[in-house]
């Protein structure tokens, strides 16, 4: 806050870049009237995701452990944002959005033809802050239901009093709890993802293309797909003195050309991952493989024999 009583905020480092080029922003759409969303840049102070299972744990006689019943997973959101205020048409703005917020907690009514009013739908929200509240299957916002709006003026930063009568905050703060609905299948048929076209809680797509993690390939996705990049003649191993792929030199990770070499095969690698195993484990298997499959050929060019010295035959306690 400054000399005069202004709030002072850099948005910058807030992630409302100048010019509006990226910018963080809440937004809460009443799906019961169809308002046009109400919008608040995200000046966040709290934020918390919460993913809970819930169970019956019922007591048996005899046994140490009670009896567990699954009943379902809840997931619970927690936000609190500033929404400060530079000049007074802004304060008077932001006031009228507190009070839309307010406004929107409660139902839709139809009326009869005696005067009569009955509840016609509950208030139901969605709710969106970039991807960190998102649909699964979209970039829409989740839905949900909020039991309430904390409005806590900041008395501290002042106030605008345009007139003798009315108080503008130059700041004040909002907190709200969202208990979200979920509108996907979620769970797993399998080794599947019932709904493995999603994009995730957060945005990040389950069918991301391949990584490299300490050199070594891996495929993100599906256990069972594309084993490519495991099992490829491209080097694995990270090092600089292995030759570039389709060159004639041979490095640790060519070594599948040799028929003596028991590398393991792309149909070895299929069925080591279908049982589970990381396509990184096998990856290394193979290397591994390739490195052994060279050994006997390294020792027998020693100058007599394996395990002997120059000129002296086989060591001693060898045939």
């Amino acid at each position: 806050m400054s000399g005069n009583g202004t709030v002072q905020y850099d948005p910058s480092t807030l992630g409302i870049m100048p010019g509006g080029t990226k910018k963080w922003v809440i937004s809460f759409h009443h799906l019961n009237s169809g308002h046009p969303p109400i919008r608040f840049n995200a000046f966040v102070t709290d934020f918390s995701d919460d993913f809970r299972s819930n169970w019956e744990r019922t007591p048996a006689y005899g046994r140490m452990d009670p009896l567990h019943a699954f009943q379902n997973t809840e997931r619970t959101i927690t936000l609190g944002w500033n929404v400060p205020a530079y000049n007074v048409g802004e304060a008077r703005t932001n006031l009228k959005k507190m009070g839309k917020l307010a406004a929107m907690l409660y139902p839709n009514y139809t009326t009869t033809g005696n005067n009569a009013s009955t509840i016609s739908s509950a208030p139901i929200f969605k709710v969106k802050f970039n991807n960190l509240i998102s649909d699964l299957n979209s970039k829409d916002g989740v839905v949900c239901t909020i039991d309430g709006f904390t409005f806590s003026p900041n008395f501290e930063a002042g106030m605008f009093d345009p007139d003798a009568t009315t108080l503008l905050p130059k700041e004040y703060k909002l907190n709200c709890t969202l208990f979200v609905l979920h509108t996907q299948p979620l769970g797993w048929s399998g080794r599947k993802l019932r709904n493995s076209g999603n994009r995730g809680f957060y945005g990040a797509s389950s069918t991301a293309p391949a990584n490299r993690v300490g050199g070594v390939p891996t495929v993100s996705g599906d256990p069972k797909g594309d084993i490519s990049a495991a099992t490829s003649k491209t080097p694995i191993c990270g090092h600089d003195s292995c030759p570039a792929p389709g060159s004639d030199s041979k490095s640790h990770d060519d070594v599948s050309e040799s028929p003596e070499a028991p590398v393991i095969s792309k149909k070895q690698a299929s069925a080591a991952i279908g049982r589970g195993q990381p396509e990184q484990e096998v990856a290394r298997k193979r290397i591994l493989s390739s490195r052994v499959s060279e050994l006997p050929n390294r020792v027998s060019d020693l100058p007599g024999g394996p395990m002997g010295h120059a000129g002296q035959g086989p060591g001693p306690g060898h045939n």
